[in-house]
This record gives C-alpha cells, structure tokens and sequence, in this order.
C-alpha cells in the first residue's frame, strides 16, 4: 500500500512538472510576442503649434487644413520674427524640421538670411494676415518689417510658401520660400 501511494504522489508530481514547464514554455512565448510589438511599435509624435486656433486632425502621411495652415504660420513667424542675436538659435531650433532631401538647401538659405541680418544689424518681425492651403503648400501673406535698431526702416507685404511632408505623423518642411 506505501508503495502505491508513493507511486500516485510520484505521477502526480510529475504531471505537475509537466503541467509547469509547459505554462512556464507559453508565458515565455507571450512575453517574446509582447516583446516584439513594443519594439516594432510605430513611436509617434505630432508637432502642434503654441497656439491652437482651430481644430484639427494629424494622420500617417496626411493633415487636415487647418494643421497645415497653424503651423505654417507658426514656422513662418518664428524663423522671420528675429534679432541678430536670436536668428542663431531660432534657425538652430527650426532645423529639426526640415525634411533630410532638402536639409542643406533650406539650412544655407536661412544661414545666408542670418548672415545678412547680423551683418547690418537688422532686427525684423513678420506679421502674418492671411493663409491658403493648396494640398501640402501653404502660402502665408503678411507684414514684414524690418528694423536697424529701434528705428523701422521698411514695412513691405511679403508671402511666403512652405510645403511639408507628413512621414509617421510627423511633420516636416519641404520647401521654404519667398514667393
């Protein structure tokens, strides 16, 4: 009789063994599945303007209008709102959007705009009026004006276009021109 009993707790054992190793074998796949998804996660961000005027939506490869506009009214402003000391840093922080094709064009024409500022001593703000979206192309048209010191030297309407591209929900600057 003990040795029937030590028999039954000894399968028993075993089939508990083996019950174990294989949750522990499942739980192993599972975590090595959660794993995988979290590494091949798309990790997504999406720029917003300080100031939020108007609702609007941000997709993979596409905004809406309103988005569009906002921002580029906002780059527009930050990088043309400037002083020879702070067109540095401003053209520092807006490089960061830029799309990679066309890093380097955008990034001599602002340094070659910086140069002339500091080398004259031109302090400028822009003063954005109105926005027309066409697609991915923003044309923004407002005041620029332009400072030597405390006196204002020119007051001129002036449009400016950018054009982004959208990759991963995030945006990024394509063109930056005076029109």
């Amino acid at each position: 009789m003990r040795i029937g009993k030590r028999l039954e707790k000894w399968e028993n054992a075993r089939i508990d063994g083996l019950i174990s190793k294989i949750l522990l074998i499942i739980m192993v796949m599972v975590n090595l599945f959660l794993v995988s998804k979290i590494i091949h996660a798309n990790n997504r961000k999406t720029i917003v303007p300080p100031v939020i005027e108007k609702g609007f939506w941000v997709g993979e490869t596409s905004a809406s209008k309103e988005y569009l506009m906002q921002m580029a009214e906002y780059f527009v402003t930050y990088v043309l709102t400037a002083t020879p000391r702070s067109i540095d840093t401003k053209i520092r922080n807006f490089e960061r959007y830029i799309a990679p094709q066309v890093y380097g064009v955008i990034k001599n024409d602002l340094r070659a705009r910086a140069e002339k500022m500091k080398r004259n001593n031109i302090s400028q703000a822009f003063l954005p009026d109105s926005s027309v979206v066409n697609k991915k192309k923003v044309v923004v048209t407002g005041t620029l004006k332009r400072f030597v010191g405390a006196v204002e030297t020119t007051s001129e309407r002036k449009s400016y276009t950018i054009e982004f591209i959208l990759k991963n929900g995030e945006i990024y600057v394509n063109s930056f021109e005076t029109t």
